[in-house]
């Protein structure tokens, strides 16, 4: 009888063990991706076509200003102190893309905290959390949202998402070996270590 029950302590403790390593485990990776992406959201007025034309108008317009600042040596940081010191600019773009399409809409962007889920990127997987982003609200903002990677840069416009050479290597220059080869890698391996990662990012968000 004490076998059975020394077994089963043994065994129990094990489980917590492993449950305490895999959520250690996915905590240092969702964190090395988190502290070093930066995010893009926008929520669009309503779901009419001509709001979620604005509000993709507005998307390439921010994109096509910000990505002209990015280069082979922008970090996450140099990112959000851009944003920061060129808000009057940013708020520009805005405004007058809302009035060039006709419209009186309210609006406001931040950089905020947002939730994402996990969203695929060509052959990167990113998985759901919470990152630092451009959050973008227009009008009433009950419409659908939209959202990418503004740093390292996947979002393209005209909805394009690819993780191309300059992308990649910004990428690796900021987060591990270890965590770029799991949001990378199709290798059975990995695959569940990202599926360990999404579960216990969930738990977190």
């Amino acid at each position: 009888m004490k076998t059975l029950k020394l077994t089963f302590l043994i065994f129990i403790l094990f489980i917590i063990y492993i449950f305490l390593s895999a959520k250690s485990y996915s905590t240092y990776v969702f964190n090395d991706l988190s502290d070093e992406i930066f995010r893009f959201h926008i929520v669009a007025n309503s779901n009419s076509s001509e709001d979620q034309y604005l509000k993709l108008k507005i998307r390439d317009n921010i994109l096509s200003y910000i990505n002209k600042f990015i280069d082979d040596e922008t970090t996450k940081s140099d990112i959000i102190s851009f944003i920061n010191s060129h808000k009057n600019k940013i708020d520009s773009i805005i405004k007058s893309t809302i009035q060039k399409n006709g419209y009186t809409y309210n609006y406001s962007f931040n950089i905020e905290k947002c939730y994402f889920p996990t969203k695929n990127y060509g052959n990167i997987s990113l998985p759901e959390g919470i990152y630092d982003c451009l959050n973008i609200r227009i009008g009433s903002s009950e419409g659908e949202n939209w959202w990418c990677v503004m740093f390292p840069p996947l979002c393209i416009s005209d909805s394009e998402l690819i993780m191309d050479n300059n992308s990649k290597e910004l990428l690796l220059k900021n987060i591990s070996s270890e965590s770029y080869d799991i949001i990378n890698s199709k290798k059975g391996e990995y695959k569940i270590k990202f599926k360990i990662l999404e579960i216990f990012s969930s738990f977190n968000s």
